[in-house]
This record gives structure tokens, sequence and C-alpha cells, in this order.
């Protein structure tokens, strides 16, 4: 159970610990590699090939954490509006950690599903990470470019992860559009047609909804 709870429990705990002390969250970072070290020690001593033997219960569990963590998302925008520069830097690392490592293999997981309806649920949470474009562009140019120079999301022989990150975002942006606006002319689709119009129409309204909060 532990290897299953890591993520809620983190994810969770940030409230405790903003409760406790707006700065507490900062705490996060140790937090995650204790609980995934000792999650990978229990994985190895116990049977982890019983979650093939139950694959729709185990299927329920990116489909649970993802209200749960956009939950925790509202909360931090909410809690953000009333904390010091230090409790804001707090959630925002504790916040930002857990999202782009549990959030973000939920996401993955389920933009992959053939399940419209796990798809839809897989974009939900890269809505709350403002990152919806991530569906394009890694399956329709990850996927087939992979590990070539061609592809935005590999990094480059020697290159530093501050370049690779500074280079990768917008070109996965600029990538995912390049493969919808030859989606919308193939099917003679009007450019409103592209999902990347509609996310970044999205991310507007979830950042307006955000200020709102806070």
């Amino acid at each position: 159970m532990i290897r299953y709870a890591t993520a809620f429990l983190l994810s969770g705990v940030v409230q405790l610990l903003y409760w406790w002390n707006p700065s507490a969250p900062l705490l996060i970072l140790p937090l995650i590699l204790f609980l995934l070290l000792g999650s990978e020690l229990v994985a190895r001593r116990g049977a982890v090939p019983a979650a093939l033997q139950a694959p729709v219960r185990y299927r329920l569990l990116p489909l649970a954490y993802i209200p749960f963590q956009l939950a925790v998302i509202a909360w931090a925008t909410i809690a953000s509006a009333h904390a010091e520069a230090v409790g804001i830097a707090a959630l925002v690392l504790s916040i930002g950690l857990t999202t782009g490592i549990f959030g973000m293999l939920t996401a993955h997981e389920l933009v992959h599903s053939k399940d419209r309806r796990e798809q839809f649920w897989g974009a939900l949470m890269l809505t709350g990470m403002a990152y919806r474009h991530f569906r394009v562009a890694h399956i329709f140019g990850h996927h087939r470019w992979a590990a070539t120079e061609r592809d935005a999301a590999t990094a480059r022989r020697g290159e530093s992860f501050y370049a690779f990150l500074i280079r990768t975002v917008p070109s996965q942006v600029a990538e995912a559009w390049q493969f919808e606006q030859a989606r919308c002319h193939k099917f003679r689709a009007p450019w409103l047609h592209n999902r990347v119009t509609h996310d970044l129409a999205i991310a507007l309204i979830v950042f307006a909804l955000a200020a709102g909060l806070a």
C-alpha cells in the first residue's frame, strides 16, 4: 500500500506542513526522496506483480488521484493570497514538485489510454498544470522521433538541463501547433479546430480563475 499511497500522502501532507509553519512545505523535497526510496524497498520485498492480477482496481488509482491533486492546487492558490514570500515559495516548490512528478505521471498514463473518458481525465490534469499541449506533442512528436534531433522533448548530447528546459517548453508548444495545423488541413477543418488554440483559451480561463481565487 505504501507504494501506491505515496502520491496521495505527499500531496496531502503539504496542507498539514503549511498549517504547522508556512515555510515547512520546503521539506517536501526530502520527504519525496525518503518516501520514494521507502516505497521502492517495500516493492522489492513485496509482490509487485500482484498489480498485474487486478488491472481494473489499479486503473482507478490515477483516476482517483487527479481530482485530489486538482483540489490541492486550488487550495494552494487560495492559500497563497494570504501568504508571505517564504510561504508562497514553499507552496510553489511543494505543489510544483508533487504535480510535476505525480500529476504528470498520471496525466501521461491516461492520455495514452484508448478510452476517451480516461483521456478526458488526463487532459484535465494537464489543464491544472497549464500544459495541455503535451498530449499532442508527446504522442505525435516524442513517440515518433524520440532520441532524434527532430524531437523537441529529447535533450541534445552535452546539453545542460537549463538549456534543455528553455528550448523544450516553447518547442513542444510549437510542435503541437504544427501537428494540429496539419491535422486541420488534412480534414479541411478551420484553424479554430486546432486543439492548441483551445488549450491556450482554456489556459487563459484557468489563469483568470486563479487570479480571482487569489
